[in-house]
């Protein structure tokens, strides 16, 4: 082979490793940017805004919530942390700020400084939260499982799109906080006492 030749070749490989590399290297930019700047889905929406729903037709105990924000508290883990993110700070509960704070689910202390508590799907980490909260005037919500079987309040049931809430009733009592007629009127299950 001559000279010449290999040259060409040497060029002509070089340059199609060169066009892969490019090419691989834009595709997992795009994919990249794709996750992190990906679009919530309409059940994501749907399911933020129950979330702030059920919070705003819910009462607190007189003094219970501080006088310039509102607390809504949330595990770095949760499958709407994102969203959260994305919406919360724009929204208000009850004409107070909404101020996002990370909580740990093994800290009764981060707990109780909440106004309310998105559970996650650890059903352990939701019974240690139940437990630290509980007869505190604190909303614990969740979606991923069904929270009101490990001591949460409400559980915003889906399958595809949002159905009637569930409410543990018992808790909700002995929580000292009230939800409004009609949000109790099509919940789907309720345990204790009705009153």
């Amino acid at each position: 082979m001559s000279v010449r030749k290999f040259c060409k070749l040497s060029y002509c490989y070089q340059l199609v490793r060169l066009l892969l590399f490019t090419s691989f290297a834009c595709f997992g930019a795009s994919q990249l940017y794709a996750q992190t700047a990906r679009e919530e889905t309409p059940l994501q929406v749907s399911l933020v805004k129950a979330y702030l729903y059920i919070t705003s037709r819910t009462t607190w105990p007189e003094g219970a919530i501080e006088d310039d924000s509102f607390v809504f508290c949330i595990n770095r883990n949760h499958e709407l942390f994102e969203t959260f993110s994305t919406f919360l700070p724009t929204k208000q509960i009850h004409k107070k700020k909404i101020e996002l704070r990370f909580f740990n689910e093994s800290s009764a202390s981060d707990q109780l400084k909440c106004n309310l508590i998105a559970l996650s799907k650890n059903e352990k980490g939701n019974k240690m939260v139940a437990a630290n909260v509980k007869n505190s005037p604190i909303l614990t919500i969740g979606h991923e499982t069904d929270v009101t079987l490990s001591g949460g309040v409400v559980f915003l049931a889906h399958d595809k799109k949002l159905e009637p809430p569930k409410i543990n009733f018992s808790v909700l009592k002995s929580s000292g906080l009230k939800i409004d007629s009609g949000i109790l009127d099509i919940s789907q299950r309720r345990w204790g006492k009705e009153e």
